[in-house]
């Protein structure tokens, strides 16, 4: 149990050393000519890309909890009452990335009853900032039948993969990192 309050206690940190270092400039990169800032910025979106695959996937989540034999504790979750606490578009987006997480959480030890209200929490917010179109009412049916591990991993991941698929698309790098953080959290 210490074990895993300390990683979560560090992640974050961890989290946005990462995401620092992989946005550091190469200030000799910069004074190139145009053919050089296209190639940079053909890099940039290539960093962007790996920077978004390093982030835990659902799947990713489910291996650490079972190779490390953890025992649920709502003590990490965020209450659910905090959920009305976010309001602008960026807390949101943090928001929705901790629920997420703590669905995914709550998820993997088969909390099926606590699972259903964080998901309710991630599809209010998901309407919020823009989401809203990946939480079919298919979706929410797949969340609300699913027991076996293995059909909520599938579902878990491609939703994960749905809603980066949409941030990309959509232009909303930042949104995603905004998310991520969250999950992070």
């Amino acid at each position: 149990m210490n074990t895993l309050i300390k990683f979560f206690k560090y992640l974050p940190l961890f989290a946005v050393l990462l995401w620092i270092s992989a946005c550091e400039e190469n200030n000799e990169n910069s004074k190139s000519s145009d053919t050089d800032t296209i190639v940079n910025e053909e890099n940039v979106t290539q960093e962007e890309n790996l920077i978004t695959y390093l982030i835990p996937s659902p799947k990713d989540m489910f291996a650490f909890i079972r190779d490390g034999k953890l025992q649920f504790s709502d003590a990490v979750l965020n209450k659910k009452e905090n959920a009305d606490k976010y309001i602008d578009t960026k807390s949101l987006e943090i928001g929705f990335g901790i629920y997420s997480a703590d669905l995914a959480y709550t998820a993997a030890f088969n909390q099926t009853g606590t699972a259903s209200e964080y998901l309710k929490i991630v599809e209010d917010l998901s309407d919020k900032i823009g989401l809203g179109s990946v939480f079919t009412e298919s979706l929410i049916e797949r969340f609300k039948n699913i027991e076996n591990k293995d059909s909520l991993l599938k579902v878990t991941n491609d939703t994960y993969y749905d809603i980066v698929k949409n941030l990309e698309e959509n232009d909303r790098s930042s949104s995603l990192a905004l998310i991520s953080v969250g999950g992070w959290i």
